[in-house]
Parts: C-alpha cells; structure tokens; sequence
C-alpha cells in the first residue's frame, strides 16, 4: 500500500502507559500512515518508556515490525514550534484579569497545565502541516 500521510500525536507523561497500544495499532492498521510524530515535553524519556512496549507488543504479535517510522519531538523545541506553553499562559493572562486566570489555572490545573496543555495539544495538531520536516513530500503548503 502506498504511504499517504504523517501522522501527529500530542501526549502527557500520563498517556505513556496506553501510548504504546495507539502506536503499535496505528502501525498495524493505517498502512497509509509513512511516519508518525509523537510531540512531548521530554522526547528521550519517551522514547524510552514507550517503544519498548510497542517493539514488545509487535514481536508478541509474530507479526513483523510495522514499517512506518515513529519519531518523538519536543514540544518546547522552537526549532520546530513557533510557540509553547509559556505563550499560551502569557496570551491568557494578557487577555484576561489577573484573578480569572488563578481562578482557571486552579479550576482546571491537573498538575500539567490543566487547559493550557489542552490548548497547546491542539495548536501542535493544527500547527503541524506547517513544519517541514513533518510535512511529507506531497503535502502542499
């Protein structure tokens, strides 16, 4: 089958215990996907705590190892992102009264950002037919 598109996967250190069952059926079950790019706030430690599972999972399977490519990325890389949580809580705060933004921060705070790391999971989604080196080749900009 030809390898249509890349695809992008925000996570939390909180999703890495089922992150390995999305990649690993993503590999099995799109083999249109070519690449998929998991964007987290530490890519090495990851790296390291997921792929095992998922190369775990494919060799229990006696199916051979997918084809497509996984990489990690960060999500404060600015080499890549043009901004990071930082600005969401700075665009947030500029916009609203000091007091609403405790309030929210405190209503919605799961110890990661609570809505702003929902925000910024969305703006990497939406933001990443932008980056070259996630683009494929046939993706138009």
């Amino acid at each position: 089958s030809e390898h249509l598109m890349d695809c992008v996967i925000p996570a939390h250190d909180k999703d890495f215990q089922t992150l390995h069952l999305t990649l690993t059926s993503i590999r099995r079950c799109c083999p249109e996907v070519r690449r998929i790019f998991v964007v987290v706030a530490d890519p090495t430690s990851a790296e390291e705590q997921v792929m095992p599972h998922v190369v775990q999972q494919c060799e229990g399977s006696g199916e051979p190892s997918p084809l497509c490519e996984i990489t990690f990325l960060a999500e404060g890389d600015r080499s890549i992102w043009p901004f990071d949580i930082c600005d969401i809580k700075q665009t947030y705060s500029n916009n609203r009264s000091q007091a609403d933004v405790v309030g929210h921060a405190a209503e919605g705070s799961d110890g990661a950002g609570g809505s702003f790391g929902w925000i910024l999971q969305q703006l990497l989604k939406l933001y990443s037919p932008l980056v070259r080196s996630i683009c494929s080749p046939f993706d138009k900009i």
